[in-house]
């Protein structure tokens, strides 16, 4: 730039530009927005229609509106994709606009609802043809379809498992889904010895990959079998392995309560379904005939479903053996209403061990509790009945704030040492709204202790559980609205060196709240066996196993 001045005039030149310039700034070209997509994550919703909006969201307000083009669609090799059409409805360069000065716009997304159990599903949001800003990142993002639909209920099948007479039998536990699943399906399991004669863990039954003698204490004390299961997608069924221990003992049938439930974030262990375990005596002599139990949710009306029974041979015969069996109705379950009424014989083969028996189910819309009929066997041919009868429980699936049962038989033993005895209980037949239930220990023989004053004020005494057996316990357990897991109290024992019978107590639940029932069992004994042992002058021991 050239200036040119006549005397003074390139000063006033010059000054006067200075002026214009700082009353008129050239600013530099400001860049447009950036656009972002939202990556929305959304319930299926059931058989109708619904959804949830996808943002389109700029970084700053803009003076000009920016536009672009939306597709939804699923990409070649996109893992576990929605369906369109079918699970969503497809959009192909559906034209949006963000005015000047706005921050964003919302576009629905719509999705086709089902009541399929199965994984959640993803479909791609792609912007193509943007005007007025840059993309802040990617030009596209994922909606994801969230499954909102229950898995199917599981049957527990096989609860009839061989003893032998040495070494380790497995018992291989199945589980099925009653009905379909898209999706696999997995939780936990917990063996609990239960029942008249319970299964002792360790001398009885073995953890699985374990040997005699190499079952961790701890596992032994408290007397369970923890793991996990797994159906895999596209699959109905699998099986719990169990490792029973054979013996020669003429001791009768021993017993464990089979807990399944899954792992619910923010609702605690959901049960899904239990069952008793029968190991079958086979050292009585000759082959027995054992009646297994079995449960099947029920269906709507107008619809059946199957329940289907285990009748066992133990041990195996090497002749024919045969038995009538025929279905009978309780006070619970009518036949022709709740159940179709039938009979028949089985037929076991030489060798054979296993037949079952499926029984009609009759479904209803009525909300009721749990029903059941029985299972009877008779008229045995080349082999004694053992356990004559077997139950079968129609579940009911209707809308009920359920019943509240102790999730046990009449009794649980635990030795004195084993410090901690879990005690289940369970909401059953609804989870409609939420309930309540109180429960409180009574002494038996053993006695429990209320606070940490009474505690301390036996402190002194040379035994170490302070002269009390356990530390007693009262309060009341709670379900919300949907809930039905299962929740345990964990009871104290008090461990103490001396030797003594073996003592017992009583843990009681009462008064249901939120329109609930009390299930039966409605209490449960727990026997605390002394495994104390004393050594006398001579140099002998005596255990609390010979005491009176």
């Amino acid at each position: 730039m050239t200036l040119r001045c006549l005397a003074n005039t390139c000063v006033v030149s010059l000054l006067l530009l200075l002026a214009a310039l700082l009353a008129n700034p050239v600013h530099a070209a400001e860049p447009p927005p950036t656009l972002s997509l939202s990556f929305p994550q959304c319930p299926e919703g059931d058989v109708s229609d619904s959804g949830c909006l996808l943002r389109l969201s700029l970084s700053g307000p803009s003076k000009t509106s920016v536009s672009g083009n939306l597709s939804l669609d699923v990409p070649e090799g996109m893992t576990r994709p929605a369906t369109p059409g079918e699970d969503f409805v497809p959009l192909d360069n559906l034209h949006w606009n963000i005015p000047a000065g706005n921050l964003h716009i919302d576009i629905p997304v719509t999705f086709h609802g089902d009541r399929r159990h199965e994984e959640d599903e993803s479909l791609r949001a792609r912007v193509d043809e943007l005007s007025g800003a840059t993309f802040a990142l990617y030009d596209f993002s994922y909606v994801t379809l969230l499954n909102d639909d229950d898995p199917p209920p599981l049957n527990i099948g096989k609860v009839l498992c061989d003893e032998g007479n040495s070494g380790i039998t497995l018992c291989e536990v199945a589980i099925s889904l009653q009905g379909e699943s898209e999706a696999g399906f997995q939780g936990n399991f917990t063996f609990y010895g239960d029942g008249e004669q319970p299964a002792t863990v360790g001398i009885d039954v073995l953890e699985i990959d374990s040997i005699p003698g190499e079952v961790d204490p701890k596992r032994r004390k408290a007397a369970t079998l923890n793991g996990g299961w797994q159906i895999e997608a596209g699959a109905n069924a699998t099986t719990i392995p169990l490792q029973i221990v054979g013996d020669t003992a003429d001791e009768g049938p021993e017993s464990l309560l089979l807990v399944l439930f899954t792992q619910n974030s923010g609702v605690g262990r959901r049960s899904q379904g239990s069952a008793m375990i029968t190991i079958m005596d086979d050292d009585v002599g000759g082959a027995g005939l054992w009646a297994g139990d079995a449960s099947v949710l029920e269906a709507d009306s107008g619809e059946e479903t199957t329940m289907r029974f285990e009748v066992a041979l133990s041990p195996p015969s090497d002749s024919e053996v045969r038995v009538a069996w025929t279905t009978s109705a309780t006070a619970d379950a009518s036949a022709a209403i709740d159940f179709i009424n039938d009979s028949g014989v089985l037929v076991f083969a030489a060798g054979e061990t296993r037949k079952f028996v499926d029984v009609t189910v009759i479904g209803d819309d009525e909300a009721e509790p749990d029903e059941t009929f029985a299972l009877r066997l008779g008229l045995p041919v080349g082999a004694v009945i053992r356990r004559q009868q077997g139950i079968g429980t129609i579940r009911n699936d209707e809308p009920s704030p359920g019943r509240l049962r102790l999730l046990h038989s009449t009794s649980i033993r635990a030795d004195e040492s084993a410090d901690e005895v879990p005690v289940l209980m369970e909401r059953i037949d609804g989870d409609s709204g939420e309930v309540g239930i109180a429960y409180a220990t009574v002494d038996g023989s053993a006695t429990g202790f209320l606070d940490s004053n009474d505690w301390a004020g036996k402190s002194g005494t040379t035994s170490k559980g302070g002269g009390f057996d356990y530390e007693s316990a009262s309060g009341t357990l709670v379900w919300g609205a949907g809930q039905s897991h299962i929740e345990d109290i964990t009871l104290n024992l008090l461990d103490d060196n001396e030797l003594e019978p073996d003592e017992d107590f009583y843990l009681i639940i009462d008064a249901p709240t939120g329109g609930a029932t009390l299930g039966e069992p409605n209490q449960v004994r727990i026997e605390i066996v002394d495994n104390d042992t004393q050594i006398f002058s001579g140099g002998f021991e005596a255990s609390s196993d010979v005491a009176d």
